[in-house]
């Protein structure tokens, strides 16, 4: 069956108005990209399909693998751009914007992802883990997810930025979660993972609504840190009370089972693994060992690729950004985020 933007592709180019289309290949396998220079207005104004087609269109980007060297190209400092003790770095593309949870000050700090220029701030104590979810509503817009006190919070990036205090939340629920979280797209529908301590279990939220749709009891979570999915029906978790790695599949809708333990690289035990990031072009998966003051690098199968040292950096949490190839890391210590390519 063709998908719903390919059916809307030929429907359009069977219609009889007067455009321009141009296909031609791109470097991402198996993708075409393709302009339209010229439409019927009519078309433009009145179908809402052709709308969601041109965001699809316009949602497109090449996406770049890490490189491998860990070649510093960039940091964020605490003097200059009013960081102390940042703890989680999340990229929002469709805002073009660095979302920062600032332990110290009690914040949410914005960034502009180009220049770094700070862009305002929102005032939060305690936050307990930080997502973003791009192009939520299917309009560019994404989402930010976080935790504070006993609650999950769901907001809409762009009105944080602009209204601070003052903007209006979308949900938010009452769990007692702890930091990481995750989500993955299952059929149409979009789910959030997060770890509820008090409850002992791995709530499946919707992310529309902030329901639990079902709690999981996972064998040897207890103080799970960061989440990632390596596809949608296998799940790794950094676990910082065994200090290891859990990778869970899901052997039947909602039932999932512990398949391997991660507990060392190069022979040298997991002290506080705390962050999580996914290359998903490059086929690699990047861990924050924070005691060791390394990263650890696998693949997709979660086989050892390299672990790398880099310069007096104490890793704290991660995140990569595909359209760039650059992870982003943050240094409490060091009151920065250091960007390596």
């Amino acid at each position: 069956m063709k998908q719903p933007f390919t059916q809307l592709a030929h429907s359009i180019v069977n219609q009889s108005f007067s455009s321009t289309w141009n296909m031609s290949k791109i470097t991402k396998k198996n993708a075409r990209r393709l302009s339209l220079i010229n439409h019927n207005p009519s078309l433009q104004l009145n179908d809402a399909l052709f709308e969601k087609f041109k965001i699809h269109m316009r949602s497109y980007r090449n996406c770049v693998p890490f490189s491998m060297k860990f070649e510093e190209m960039n940091n964020i400092k605490s003097i200059e751009h009013k960081l102390h003790c940042p703890s989680q770095a999340k990229i929002s593309h469709s805002h073009n914007c660095l979302c920062i949870s600032d332990n110290l000050d009690s914040e949410l700090k914005f960034f502009d992802l180009i220049t770094h220029e700070y862009l305002g701030g929102f005032l939060v104590e305690g936050v307990t883990g930080l997502l973003i979810e791009e192009n939520f509503d299917d309009q560019q817009n994404d989402a930010i997810y976080f935790g504070k006190n006993k609650y999950t919070f769901k907001y809409r990036v762009k009105d944080l930025m602009r209204l601070g205090s003052s903007a209006d939340c979308i949900w938010k629920i009452e769990r007692n979660h702890m930091y990481g979280m995750a989500i993955r797209t299952i059929g149409n529908q979009k789910q959030l993972f997060r770890y509820s301590a008090s409850q002992g279990v791995m709530d499946i939220i919707d992310t529309v609504n902030g329901k639990v749709i079902k709690e999981l009891k996972l064998e040897k979570l207890d103080r799970v840190m960061d989440i990632i999915f390596i596809n949608p029906k296998r799940m790794l978790v950094a676990e910082l009370f065994h200090n290891a790695c859990f990778i869970y599949d899901e052997m039947n809708e909602n039932e999932w089972k512990l398949i391997q333990t991660i507990e060392k690289a190069e022979n040298i035990y997991f002290s506080q693994p705390l962050g999580l990031a996914i290359d998903r072009t490059g086929g690699k998966i990047f861990l924050s060992d924070y005691d060791i003051k390394r990263i650890v690098v696998f693949n997709e199968s979660l086989d050892l690729i390299d672990c790398h040292y880099p310069e007096s950096l104490n890793p704290f949490r991660l995140d990569f950004d595909e359209t760039t190839g650059l992870l982003y890391i943050t240094d409490q210590q060091d009151d920065s985020i250091r960007i390596f390519k």
